[in-house]
């Protein structure tokens, strides 16, 4: 599918305001755009039944085309590498909740 741009819908920005919107104060957030290497289009498809929000409508039939262009791909590179975009949030109650 190419490069995607990065949704608002699960932005380490809107976490914080929702834990803040919930009366919790945020004592840390990291983020961090992790590679994610294939070296095969077997485990490709084996992620993607996984982890489902990646491409949502996945089904090898539907991009059965695609796939074999990514397997071609990586017969010729060796790889196929992706980003992953992650944060992790630490958030508490106040003391004054206590």
């Amino acid at each position: 599918m190419g490069p995607q741009s990065v949704s608002d819908v699960r932005s380490a920005q809107r976490a914080v305001a929702t834990a803040s919107s919930f009366g919790l104060d945020v004592i840390d957030l990291k983020e961090e755009s992790l590679p994610i290497v294939f070296f095969d289009v077997g485990a490709v498809v084996h992620f993607l039944r996984k982890v489902i929000w990646t491409v949502p409508d996945f089904t090898v039939e539907k991009y059965r085309r695609r796939l074999f262009a990514l397997h071609e791909h990586i017969e010729q590179t060796g790889s196929f590498q992706s980003q992953s975009q992650r944060f992790l949030i630490e958030a508490k109650k106040p003391k004054s909740a206590y």
